[in-house]
């Protein structure tokens, strides 16, 4: 199975045939358009299921299944936390997923991963239901952790070690938090400025 996330930066609508290259079976796209403004039906598969959630039409996050893999938005969801979506797939292999895009928030203790810290406590019985995959862009990164959270990047990967989640990126690739060779993101835009800043934390098992 494969599982993509991408901060796609806006115009999601302008960019869906980069989906054709990589072929997901679960996407979920940050800073993508409402619903209403995308056809999908060019220059892109077109999903099995959608889910869109955001407070400015432009820019929310999107999550599309395909083939076989349908979705529903877990039923005791929690909005307050901002961006982080609860979602239970039923396919050949069911699973449960939260999609996150980590935002700044008014109270900024919560800004960030503040608000992944906050979905991780709210949605524990969620994850240890049933095998349960996080990702996205969570905005974080170790090296981040003196920036006053209510919950700073280790907690939370500590926090979701201690539920039998691991970053795949760091399990496959041996390397350490805050000590990431490959970057997901250039602070604008500069290549100068590598950071890695997205996740999908699987099942270690």
């Amino acid at each position: 199975m494969k599982f993509l996330t991408w901060n796609c930066n806006g115009a999601f609508r302008r960019k869906t045939g980069a989906l054709l290259t990589s072929h997901p079976d679960l996407a979920v796209i940050q800073e993508c358009e409402n619903l209403t403004r995308l056809d999908l039906t060019k220059g892109a598969p077109v999903p099995t299921d959608q889910h869109w959630y955001g407070t400015n039409p432009s820019k929310g996050i999107g999550i599309f299944s395909y083939g076989e893999y349908h979705f529903s938005l877990y039923e005791n969801y929690d909005p307050s936390i901002q961006y982080c979506n609860p979602i239970q797939v039923t396919s050949p292999q069911s699973f449960h997923l939260i999609a996150i895009w980590a935002m700044p928030h008014s109270d900024r203790q919560q800004s960030y991963i503040g608000q992944v810290y906050k979905a991780v406590g709210k949605y524990q019985n969620f994850i240890s239901q049933a095998d349960t995959v996080i990702l996205g862009d969570l905005n974080s990164n170790q090296i981040f952790d003196k920036k006053f959270r209510i919950g700073n990047h280790t907690t939370v990967v500590n926090l979701l070690a201690e539920m039998g989640l691991v970053s795949a990126y760091h399990d496959y690739y041996r390397e350490a938090h805050g000590s990431e060779t490959r970057p997901t993101f250039y602070l604008y835009r500069h290549q100068a400025k590598p950071l890695h800043l997205d996740y999908i934390f699987i099942p270690k098992s």
